[in-house]
């Protein structure tokens, strides 16, 4: 964990390997967003395959939960887990029609003594109950997982451009460098593709530079949903 620098990756593998080591069904993690106070989705495991992978790529948005409500957001407010083996008898717990959760156990993410997100893990397996050997555990991971989310948040912000949430120029001729070498040791070609906005100038001075940035933004997200994991989109 402490070598892994993609965020998304590492969200996800925290998410497997907790939900791996309670044996549970499914899995959400979610993250504090400061400005807002609330909890957000950012990966899950267990929902259908179709909605799993819209989530994890950033494509559909969950339901945000404020700090100090339901189970999660009681989790991020207490700093302390909360294990529900009878979830649909407790009153803490929201009810949904979909959610079909028996039990559940979540657990917080604290860095630098700050609640930054959570784990929620919901239907063992085998139809069991969550135990406190599950407890201790998810504690153990999560304590390690904290920091690493924490560190890897504050790297993704350095390279990142905050409008586009591409990454930014510096990262583009770093990564770019490091490509050419790497082709040139091994014999391979290196694809570089540049893109530009037709008429951008235009647009700005017609419709205000708000319009554009919507126009930079969306753009920007087209770029960002279509790239393979080897690829690199950034702002140039």
């Amino acid at each position: 964990l402490n070598f892994a620098t993609d965020l998304k990756k590492i969200l996800l593998f925290i998410l497997d390997k907790a939900r791996d080591a309670v044996e549970a069904q499914k899995a959400s993690l979610m993250l504090l967003d400061s400005n807002t106070y609330e909890l957000v989705v950012h990966v899950v495991r267990g929902v259908p395959p179709e909605v799993e992978v819209k989530i994890n790529r950033g494509e559909m948005e969950c339901t945000r939960i404020k700090v100090g409500e339901g189970v999660a957001g009681k989790v991020a407010a207490t700093k302390q887990h909360i294990l529900l083996n009878n979830a649909g008898d407790d009153a803490q717990f929201k009810k949904s029609d979909k959610s079909f959760v028996e039990s559940i156990l979540c657990m917080p993410l604290i860095a630098n003594d700050e609640v930054i997100g959570v784990i929620n893990l919901t239907n063992k397996n085998n139809g069991g109950k969550f135990t406190g050997e599950d407890v201790e555990l998810l504690s153990t991971l999560a304590n390690q997982a904290a920091i690493t989310i924490y560190n890897a948040r504050l790297y993704h912000l350095a390279i990142t451009d905050g409008m586009t949430q591409l990454r930014i120029h510096r990262y583009f001729q770093q990564r770019l460098e490091e490509e050419i070498v790497r082709c040139e040791k091994f014999k391979h070609p290196v694809s570089l593709i540049m893109s530009d906005i037709d008429h951008f100038k235009k647009f700005n001075d017609t419709y205000g530079h708000q319009e554009g940035d919507i126009v930079l933004i969306e753009t920007a997200k087209i770029f960002r949903l279509t790239a393979r994991d080897v690829d690199i989109p950034a702002r140039y």
